[in-house]
């Protein structure tokens, strides 16, 4: 198997787009390892824990949204009208992304800070037994609910033999179960900081 792989970001990259549309708009990515990397599954697990557990593809239903740390800090807060997570299964290195939609009241400033305390919390402090217990289970109903028929499970088996291997999609939930809160909180540690992250700004005019 043939990869490419982008060289280690050696400094934050930032662009700002301004135009008509009357809302404005933020992302935030890092890169961040393939399906087949160790460190998948406990990158799977923090995404749930910031932006609610996901379905892993085309089928892969909605997001718990309205409990996880992303929505109680910036949607409830009304920093934002919409916040989200993402982080998928790739074959190669991709990135782990941050979406937001601001509230008319606030500045793209206010969400960047918002959004890093979060980052920021589980890097110190990880994360509690009970919020690693309910994404993992929350995570897993997502994966059964895009694996329940036989055309989402060819979809699966296809997709898992292009990104990773059948092997890789037999033992999913195995290697989810397994992750740790230090799993988490050590990921949250390698992968996300100022020099490693990119951000785009869509500002309203």
């Amino acid at each position: 198997q043939f990869t490419l792989a982008e060289a280690p970001q050696q400094a934050e990259r930032r662009v700002t787009l301004r135009g008509s549309d009357p809302t404005s708009y933020f992302i935030m990515a890092f890169h961040a390892p393939a399906a087949l990397h160790a460190d998948f599954f406990p990158l799977v697990v923090m995404d749930a824990v910031l932006g609610g557990a996901k379905g892993m593809g085309l089928f892969g239903g909605g997001t718990n949204n309205r409990s996880n740390r992303l929505y109680k800090a910036l949607v409830d807060t009304q920093l934002c009208v919409d916040i989200d997570s993402e982080y998928r299964p790739t074959i190669d290195e991709y990135l782990f992304s941050f979406y937001a939609t601001l509230a008319p009241s606030s500045t793209h400033a206010q969400v960047e800070e918002a959004i890093w305390a979060e980052i920021r919390k589980i890097q110190t402090e990880g994360v509690r037994a009970d919020e690693l217990e309910k994404a993992i289970k929350q995570t897993k109903a997502q994966f059964a609910y895009s694996s329940e028929s036989v055309t989402y499970q060819a979809y699966w088996l296809g997709v898992s033999q292009v990104i990773a291997s059948t092997e890789w999609l037999d033992s999913w939930l195995a290697r989810l179960t397994a992750v740790s809160a230090e799993d988490v909180q050590r990921v949250a540690q390698q992968y996300f900081a100022p020099n490693k992250q990119t951000i785009g700004w869509y500002l309203a005019e």
